[in-house]
């Protein structure tokens, strides 16, 4: 079998360009894994890709496999590689497993987490979570505004520190600079932007990782209730678990209520199994929580052994952002997007007060989606002339099966500067997840 030779050059990063947004008109719809790249900044070894290759038409099968595998774990940079060699080879083994290592890399960067790399020596928290943030194609603020620059009573104890992160999930490197810093982040607003900010991190407690979410346990609740008329106990034991969601993952949806399929205690008895029976919450949103049901036999436990369950979400596939440049230029003028169009009825701007009303119509969106339309208003935000985000969300107002009427009335911190631009983006075409999770040996109240 030959062996292939290749240039270290092609080892580069692939970065996707997304085009400019066109103002006052919806953006081309993309998918969305396209827009947001895995993040790896390493450089993928020549010599290891050339054996790997050459491995996966080896005489035994399961040489193979791993071989597919660990080309798998290489991830976005060896594709150009594995592209080549597929179009070039004529060994009907290796051409199969190419293009499965393919597939399985273009499924990863849709459904797994960004990959974070950080290496600094005695650096300041600014310039580490100013390149964590790069990485993630995505925006860490400060809170309050100045908290690096400011007097240094306002920074606390935090000093230079040093990191070292290889390719490690995003909120699994989040966790390790919060904690060396101590800061955490915190979205302020549900405009989906994160804050960086002093103080104890949510995500110090037990971990899993599990493709784009990282499950954090927050802690375990153990409540019963005598009732006397009539005569009846019940309980209310509980577990708390909060769930970071990766930048590029696109949460449209989720339910509160996980499935749980093993609950033990350290005894060997079962703490109770679960079925979700409600629906999704349509809201997208950076972190949730959710409280699985358990029942605390009276044992003499210490601890969960063992929790296994699935947490259903609705991802975003496909996004569509419009932008409307000036609010009260756009009055009595309609604006399509796909499956409906909006149009402002009136917008008035005066020092720190922003009043809108706005009517969005049906032009041949799903039942379901039209249903959510609310939901899907709270990740419309309003930016004004410096780049502050002066409202987000929607307001109030009525629906029908055809027409949402709804209006906003807000105040912000200080005065706004016009022209006001509206930035919405509508998921026009949703996934259902199921997303796995389990911990073990979570320490419980005592019985």
């Amino acid at each position: 079998m030959p062996r292939w030779g290749f240039l270290a050059s092609l080892f580069l990063p692939i970065w996707v360009i997304v085009p400019a947004r066109v103002l006052a008109q919806p953006v081309a719809s993309v998918p969305v894994a396209a827009t947001v790249p895995t993040t790896w900044p390493a450089t993928v070894p020549a010599a290891q890709v050339e054996a790997l290759i050459t491995q996966l038409s080896a005489d035994d099968w399961h040489q193979r496999q791993k071989a597919e595998d660990q080309l798998v774990e290489l991830g976005e940079t060896a594709k150009p590689f594995i592209q080549r060699l597929g179009s070039q080879v004529h060994d009907d083994e290796i051409r199969v497993r190419c293009a499965a290592a393919l597939a399985r890399i273009d499924k990863e960067i849709a459904e797994g987490p960004t990959y974070i790399t950080l290496h600094f020596k005695d650096a300041g928290p600014k310039e580490i979570f100013a390149e964590l943030a790069r990485q993630a194609h995505t925006e860490i603020k400060e809170w309050p505004e100045g908290l690096w620059n400011g007097p240094r009573k306002m920074m606390g104890n935090v000093a230079k520190v040093s990191v070292d992160i290889d390719r490690q999930p995003f909120w699994a490197a989040v966790a390790e600079v919060c904690e060396k810093t101590g800061t955490h982040l915190q979205q302020i607003s549900n405009d989906g932007v994160w804050s960086v900010m002093l103080g104890q991190s949510d995500m110090s407690g037990p971990r899993c990782q599990s493709g784009q979410f990282m499950f954090v346990a927050e802690g375990a609740t153990r409540s019963r209730e005598m009732r006397y008329a009539p005569v009846s106990e019940r309980n209310s034991d509980s577990l708390s678990i909060n769930i970071f969601v990766d930048p590029k993952a696109h949460l449209a949806g989720w339910c509160y209520d996980p499935d749980i399929s093993e609950a033990t205690d350290d005894k060997g008895n079962s703490m109770g199994t679960h079925t979700s029976n409600n629906g999704f919450s349509m809201q997208r949103m950076g972190m949730i929580t959710i409280n699985v049901p358990m029942s605390y036999p009276n044992d003499g436990y210490t601890k969960l052994a063992k929790l296994r369950g699935k947490l259903q979400v609705m991802v975003a596939t496909k996004t569509e952002v419009v932008e409307i440049p000036d609010m009260e230029k756009a009055v009595g003028t309609s604006t399509p997007a796909t499956g409906c169009s909006l149009a402002f009825t009136n917008v008035k701007i005066a020092g720190r007060s922003i009043k809108y009303s706005m009517t969005i119509k049906r032009a041949g969106m799903l039942q379901e989606q039209w249903q959510n339309m609310f939901n899907h208003l709270q990740n419309a935000r309003l930016i004004d002339a410096k780049g502050r985000v002066v409202w987000s969300g929607g307001g109030g107002g009525s629906m029908s099966d055809t027409e949402v009427t709804t209006s906003v009335d807000g105040n912000t911190g200080e005065a706004i500067v016009a022209p006001v631009k509206l930035v919405w983006e509508l998921a026009i075409e949703t996934q259902e997840r199921a997303i796995p999770f389990e911990f073990t040996d979570l320490p419980l109240p005592k019985p």
